[in-house]
């Protein structure tokens, strides 16, 4: 069964999946983004991806921009023992999860524009 993507799924999916050798896209819910991807990586590992979690876990996501808004460990932004780790975020409110998803998408934009363009932020 295929499902419908819209332009800006099909553009977020081929920057961060455009190296993997096989990927399959499932809808989770109607609302955009709400992807789930499973396939192939280019070493030849399986994956699993919530489309959000995805694009935040490729950027620097232990940064504080996203750790801030982390909800993982109960208080926003709490720093267990151990450091921050991925469970921080990952385990965060779906509500989060999407704002963080926000941010990510700025992220990505601003470097990708950086690079094409040669610029550095100095």
């Amino acid at each position: 069964m295929s499902i419908k993507l819209t332009g800006e799924e099909l553009k977020w999916l081929s920057f961060m999946y455009e190296s993997y050798r096989e990927i399959e896209v499932s809808r989770k819910s109607l609302k955009e983004f709400d992807l789930r991807i499973t396939g192939i990586d280019s070493n030849g590992i399986r994956f699993s991806a919530w489309m959000p979690l995805g694009l935040i876990h490729s950027l620097d996501w232990d940064d504080d921009e996203f750790w801030s808004l982390s909800d993982g460990y109960g208080p926003k932004g709490f720093i267990p023992s151990q450091g921050k780790d991925w469970s921080g975020i990952r385990d965060s409110s779906d509500e989060t999860i999407w704002k963080m998803f926000e941010i990510a998408q700025r992220s990505f934009i601003e470097e990708l524009g950086k690079n094409l363009c040669g610029c550095s932020q100095e």
